[in-house]
């Protein structure tokens, strides 16, 4: 099968761009959804250093709350008369200029007097100068953080108070917000405590996470066909903050990214073989008219132009076969002209050879007559001498004398 030149070109330009183009497509691909679930898994490594500086700046802030609340005169004497009812209220008064947070106060035998009960370990740190801040859950206020300093008077220890600040789905949203992320909030004794994500998977990873080793690695675990990457972290007090990255909702630009790249293939191998059909047409059209000239010359026309191109082998062709042609042009005339040379000596060969036997005819005719005559000659002489004889004989009959001088006459 004869498949032409641009044909060729044009299958070659395909096939080229085909094999270019669908493995680095395919390569592409394989390394964008590699690079978008190493981009989740960076930001899921960054997560718990976001939440253990924004726990440290939040303790900070509280620390200084319950120091506030600690040192304030009113309160101080209040907690030294006893006066539970207006230690409440001041407690609550100051709490009020901290947005988001209660107050606690606990009494010098170490009984909460308002807020969630705190443990006996938290009060024993307080009652000996520190000021703990940490996660902690309480039946009836839920999970949330504590932060307390002491009360000091005349040397001895009053009680506590500080402040309580809710973990709920607000401060996971917050979380989720920073780390762009799902946030999970699991209480020390391994209760859901906040989900920001999707109710559906809420509790199924739960139950994952809660039966994990709380590790400083991104973890991926699949659920109900789903994948989902998760970094862990503790808080002071045991509660656990996981942050949750669900690949599915990750990846799901990853279709349209295709969509896009297949349009920008599509496009690219459009304008490639628009070009690529421009280049097989430029290359081919001097091949062609090379093609055509041979043609024309093998019937004997040497006046057929030949293309020029502007690819440097192709032209050098072109100009190698213009000179073959001019080449072959004059050796067929030059061989015309020895042609012609010859059938004109041909011609004078044949004169010549015409006039030659027609020379050999005369000198056989001549021969031939010389010989006739020769042979005729010597009767006749023989004859012309009897006659002779005969005349002598009768020289006195004058009408014999007369007869045989005419007889002699006509032999002569």
């Amino acid at each position: 099968m004869k498949v032409s030149l641009k044909s060729a070109l044009m299958g070659l330009v395909l096939l080229v761009l085909l094999l270019g183009l669908v493995p680095t497509g395919i390569l592409l691909d394989r390394r964008l959804t590699a690079a978008l679930e190493e981009g989740v898994r960076d930001d899921l490594r960054t997560a718990p250093l976001v939440l253990a500086d924004r726990w440290q700046n939040q303790a900070s802030a509280r620390m200084m709350h319950s120091r506030e609340m600690a040192i304030d005169p009113d309160l101080v004497a209040a907690m030294t008369r006893s006066d539970t009812v207006s230690v409440l209220l001041r407690a609550e008064e100051i709490a009020t200029a901290f947005p988001g947070e209660s107050a606690v106060v606990i009494g010098p035998d170490g009984v909460p007097w308002m807020g969630p009960d705190v443990e006996a370990t938290v009060v024993d740190s307080t009652r000996a100068g520190a000021m703990p801040v940490l996660a902690m859950e309480s039946e009836e206020h839920g999970l949330g953080t504590i932060s307390l300093a002491p009360v000091v008077a005349d040397g001895g220890w009053m009680g506590a108070v500080g402040v309580w600040v809710p973990m709920t789905e607000d401060e996971a949203a917050r979380l989720s917000v920073l780390t762009r992320s799902d946030v999970l909030l699991m209480a020390p004794d391994e209760e859901l405590a906040a989900y920001t994500g999707r109710a559906e998977p809420a509790m199924g990873l739960f139950g994952l996470l809660a039966q994990q080793p709380v590790t400083d690695d991104v973890r991926e675990f699949e659920l109900d066909g789903d994948r989902y990457l998760v970094a862990n972290a503790h808080v002071p007090g045991g509660a656990r903050v996981s942050f949750v990255r669900a690949l599915s909702e990750e990846l799901a630009v990853v279709p349209t990214l295709r969509a896009v790249g297949a349009g920008v293939f599509g496009l690219a191998l459009v304008v490639a073989l628009a070009v690529g059909v421009w280049f097989a047409t430029r290359l081919a059209e001097p091949v062609g008219s090379l093609a055509g000239a041979a043609s024309r010359i093998s019937q004997g026309d040497f006046d057929a132009p030949v293309g020029r191109s502007a690819v440097d082998e192709v032209d050098k062709v072109a100009e190698a076969f213009e000179v073959m042609r001019d080449a072959l042009a004059v050796r067929i005339k030059e061989l015309a002209e020895a042609n012609q040379a010859l059938e004109d000596r041909q011609e004078r060969l044949s004169m010549l050879q015409a006039e030659l036997v027609q020379r050999d005819r005369l000198s056989a005719a001549s021969r031939l007559l010389a010989q006739l005559a020769h042979e005729v000659r010597n009767p006749v002489a023989s004859v012309r001498n009897c006659l002779e004889v005969l005349r002598r004989r009768v020289e006195g009959d004058e009408e014999a004398s007369e007869l045989a001088d005419l007889a002699i006459d006509e032999l002569l």
